[in-house]
């Protein structure tokens, strides 16, 4: 799984092996949906999710604005 940001060195082989010895990281997959390598919508789809943002702008704060 975590291969291929080492290879592109994204990451640190340590760092990797560091990841994986966590006893619960909150990382899980779901493999019931299948991208094929000719689903350009597919892997269209993917990609916006992966870079979407963890949480809602609306509702972000600065310390700045809250003053």
């Amino acid at each position: 799984m975590l291969s291929y940001p080492v290879e592109e060195e994204a990451i640190t082989e340590d760092f990797a092996y560091k990841l994986l010895s966590w006893k619960h990281s909150g990382f899980s997959v779901d493999n019931k949906v299948r991208i094929t390598a000719d689903d350009a919508q597919g892997r269209k789809k993917l990609a916006r999710y992966m870079i979407r943002i963890p949480f809602r702008w609306r509702k972000w704060r600065t310390r700045r604005s809250m003053r």
